[in-house]
């Protein structure tokens, strides 16, 4: 027998009947790669920046407000990265990047 619930008038299913819960199962799927959209691996470029020089650039872009390739907060990028190359398939360092971005360095004014 149908219950309902006084304040919406919705039927409501007794719990006797109710079946129960199918978990998904993976069986059919064993031995398979699962394929990975958006991810494109490719050679990365090697980084050419030494460690104080990152750490250096972390804190101004954190200073600064930038995002982490040192634009604005929301700024969106065609392949959604502007280090991804689609041409060649490569992808560049994400400090050697910066560094060719920004050749005045003004990290390293904050550090005089």
């Amino acid at each position: 027998m149908e219950e309902s619930d006084e304040k919406t008038n919705i039927p409501s299913v007794d719990s006797e009947r109710k079946e129960p819960r199918r978990e998904p199962t993976m069986a059919k799927h064993k031995g398979k790669k699962k394929m990975r959209f958006g991810k494109k691996k490719g050679p990365k470029e090697e980084c050419t920046v030494s460690s104080e020089e990152q750490v250096a650039i972390s804190d101004w872009i954190a200073s600064e407000g930038l995002n982490k390739f040192g634009d604005a907060q929301r700024t969106m990028y065609t392949g959604g990265s502007p280090l991804f190359d689609e041409r060649t398939g490569t992808k560049r360092n994400r400090f050697n990047y910066l560094v060719e971005k920004f050749p005045e360095k003004p990290w390293n004014e904050d550090r005089k």
